[in-house]
């Protein structure tokens, strides 16, 4: 499709937004808000998802949960208790994830709910788990009853570290893990053997070589 297709494109979209009074996303919800709950789910997995091949479930879920959050709960937000786990694919990891963005957005000072407990959070919990047994409820207490600081940013920093150390070789993302890893270990060296499980072995080395690096080229 050329520029001026895509163009051509936009333009329609815009001009069916003002010409049908729907300039925005909560113009929108108001016509969704008319469908009851299951006559919504059914539009969405009929009518928009029908088309798609099995990659397309978690999208479906994800997007399918913004949109029904919205016109089941009166307010917008979702409650504390176990209501909202009964949609697909929503456990009590999505739920807190959901509560701590909603407070961040309407909180001056919020504490947070729990850390939702993805997969990386799991493994990278159990590196201090002091039980034989027990491994799920150790992470599970690990993610609610943490200092606050470490509540909010536990899932967000392991999962990025480890996205980053995922990424091409050389790249930009590896460096800046291998950099916050090395000055890591620099600093609390006790923890080697954690660091250690966390990067592939060529990676190590690389680390363990930056800060000889840095003091040749400051030399």
């Amino acid at each position: 499709m050329t520029s001026n297709g895509r163009r051509d494109e936009e333009a329609f979209r815009l001009y069916t937004q003002l010409t049908t009074n729907l300039p925005d996303n909560e113009s929108a919800l108001q016509i969704l808000r008319t469908y009851s709950f299951y006559d919504l789910y059914f539009l969405l997995t009929d009518r928009v998802f029908r088309k798609y091949g099995q990659g397309s479930v978690r999208a479906e879920a994800e997007i399918a949960k913004m949109l029904l959050v919205q016109t089941v709960f009166d307010d917008g937000f979702i409650p504390h208790d176990d209501s909202c786990t009964a949609l697909y694919q929503f456990g009590k990891k999505k739920q807190y994830i959901v509560l701590n963005e909603m407070l961040r957005d309407n909180g001056s000072r919020p504490k947070c709910v729990a850390t939702g407990h993805d997969r990386h959070v799991i493994k990278f919990a159990q590196h201090f788990n002091p039980y034989d047994g027990y491994s799920d409820m150790y992470v599970r207490a690990v993610c609610k009853v943490s200092e606050d600081w470490i509540l909010w940013n536990l899932n967000e920093f392991v999962g990025q570290i480890q996205q980053c150390l995922k990424a091409k070789v050389g790249s930009n993302q590896e460096v800046f893990a291998l950099h916050v890893l090395k000055e890591l270990l620099d600093n609390y060296p006790e923890y080697r053997s954690i660091i250690m499980t966390l990067v592939r072995e060529k990676q190590y080395l690389t680390m363990c070589t930056l800060g000889e690096v840095h003091q040749q080229e400051h030399s």
